[in-house]
């Protein structure tokens, strides 16, 4: 049933223009463009980053932030120790490497130089360690480290054991404890299993079973204290080199309470969704300028804005998986419309794409008859097609070339499809047990790829051709990779929760490079391609364990 329309109300806050990542024939020409436009000569921060014995540092990571601007540039250092950022506008920065270095440097047209001299591995790069270079760095089994491994990911990743170690070990308990009650009764997290006939159900309560979280507890105790950081921080840290060390990344900071997917246009304007309220905001990369607006819905349940699809007009559709509705918001009027999911088609609209004939498809997720529907925007029906496996949790959903639509199975271990032209319903098992699909996309040869979060945790691949799996290890053990992308020369973009990294991986080439996210705990939800910029960028939303924001990525040539 489609309610009317509703009325908008914007939130705008002005902020100092920033010329960032642009969009001509390549990210770097584009910013110089502005730079000159506003009457700024392009220049450059470069310098060296050296050890206590004068040792070139390579992969590490240096941060300009423009001194009153939301937003910061990160770089990493090259073989040589040397590191460079792409052109920025004049004007002062706070130029930084790890978390204590820290150098005023005015940027003039002549450029600037800013050297890092008797720099320290260790504590002070708590921002370049991650989870899976912190169980390798302590003692400990290797069943040991997998316990922790598997059961401290999802909400957030291993890495935050580490950075955010209680006071004594006694302080473990209350933490496992409090973690148990968060998942069961304070607030159940939404892939809980929730019947004992769902297909996870005895693994979920086998991983948390009283025994294993005591053997958790016990170990936390033991290996992870506030010395630890002294002793291991140096070995956790991640330093990229080769391709991975010439990434850019540019974050920008909201005001929201919370953003949640985005979405960048042909024109490079980034929309993304907000929560704590619930809304969309515009983002322009090119001036630093952003709006928001709320949902004028009183009932909305805070962070339940789940995911946005544009339609052929640029206009965004949202799954709002708590409110059970499919919401489109106008991107010229910003008016709200919104169509309700009722009870008997099913419960908490998840991921959602379009088809060539204009249809909306979406998965509902909860529930034993979990599945797939689609709205027709003409009309506003929403027609509900069953999955036979009850207790599904579909997931993830995309629509490929033909027009088929595929979605994960996140709790049963399967793909399905729908032919959309009969309708007909098709599920494939993927061969490793309790691989947790949960996003997917397909190639240009009608291929899906998708990302299994479970376990071990690897990139997968279906050629609905031969109705064959391909399974690939990224080298993060337990990885939690989450969302997944692939571009027009079928390379696949995918991140990794636990490794707080970007992957990208060349089918035919059979290689993976994977970029160190410049700050922990971006646990993105969903990430998409900018095709606005040469070379593509990926675009990703800042997650809830971090300052509200939006940040991109480049790889230099």
């Amino acid at each position: 049933m489609q309610n009317n329309t509703m009325g908008r109300k914007v939130i705008g806050w002005a902020v100092l223009a920033c010329v960032l990542i642009g969009t001509a024939s390549t990210l770097q020409a584009r910013q110089a463009k502005m730079a000159a436009e506003g009457g700024n000569i392009p220049a450059v921060i470069r310098g060296t980053v050296r050890s206590p014995e004068g040792t070139p540092l390579y992969g590490i990571l240096v941060k300009a932030k423009g001194v009153g601007k939301n937003h910061s540039t990160y770089v990493f250092t090259d073989e040589k120790g040397s590191y460079d950022f792409p052109v920025l506008p004049l004007g002062a920065y706070q130029v930084s490497v790890g978390t204590a270095r820290v150098e005023t440097v005015p940027l003039t047209a002549s450029g600037a130089n800013q050297d890092f001299s008797g720099v320290q591995l260790g504590p002070d790069f708590l921002n370049q360690t991650t989870g899976p270079n912190w169980l390798k760095a302590i003692p400990g089994s290797e069943a040991e480290k997998t316990r922790v491994a598997q059961n401290c990911v999802g909400c957030h990743s291993t890495g935050r054991l580490f950075t955010n170690t209680p006071a004594s070990p006694a302080g473990w308990a209350r933490i496992v404890d409090r973690m148990i009650f968060d998942i069961l009764q304070g607030r159940p997290s939404d892939w809980w299993p929730r019947h004992p006939d769902s297909p996870v159900w005895d693994h979920y309560h086998a991983k948390f079973s009283p025994e294993n979280l005591k053997a958790l507890t016990e170990f936390l105790a033991k290996n992870i204290t506030r010395e630890t950081q002294n002793v291991y921080a140096a070995k956790a840290m991640m330093r990229p080199r080769g391709e991975a060390a010439r990434a850019v990344f540019t974050e920008w900071e909201l005001p929201s309470g919370g953003v949640g997917d985005s979405w960048p246009d042909k024109q490079g304007i980034i929309w993304y969704l907000t929560s704590r309220p619930d809304g969309v905001g515009r983002l322009d990369p090119r001036t630093g300028e952003f709006q928001e607006w709320a949902y004028p819905d009183p009932a909305t349940k805070p962070g339940r804005f789940h995911d946005v699809w544009p339609d052929e007009r640029g206009d965004l559709w949202i799954t709002a998986a708590a409110l059970n509705k499919i919401i489109k918001f106008d991107v010229r009027t910003h008016q709200f419309t919104a169509w309700d999911v009722t009870k008997d088609i099913g419960d908490y609209p998840h991921t959602g794409e379009f088809d060539q004939s204009g249809n909306f498809w979406f998965t509902l997720t909860f529930g034993d008859d979990s599945g797939v529907a689609k709205v027709d925007p003409r009309t506003g029906k929403i027609t509900k097609f069953p999955v036979p496996t009850k207790w599904s949790y579909s997931y993830g959903l995309t629509v490929d070339k033909k027009d088929n639509v595929w979605f994960t199975e996140h709790h049963a271990n399967k793909i399905g499809r729908i032919e959309a032209r009969t309708g007909k319903l098709r599920e494939y098992t993927v061969p490793t047990p309790v691989a947790l699909p949960r996003r997917i996309r397909p190639d240009s040869k009608g291929r899906v790829w998708f990302t299994a979060s479970g376990y071990p945790g690897q990139i997968s691949m279906l050629d609905p051709e031969t109705g064959k799996f391909s399974e690939y290890d990224y080298g993060i053990p337990n990885g939690y990779p989450y969302v997944i992308n692939v571009d027009k020369s079928d390379k696949v973009w995918f991140n990794s929760v636990e490794g707080n990294l970007i992957g990208k991986f060349d089918p035919e080439a059979q290689k993976f490079v994977l970029f160190l996210l410049p700050v922990p705990e971006t646990y993105s939800r969903e990430t998409h391609l900018d095709f606005s910029t040469d070379p593509i960028a990926v675009v990703y939303p800042l997650g809830e364990h971090r300052r509200p924001g939006i940040g991109r990525m480049y790889v230099r040539p």
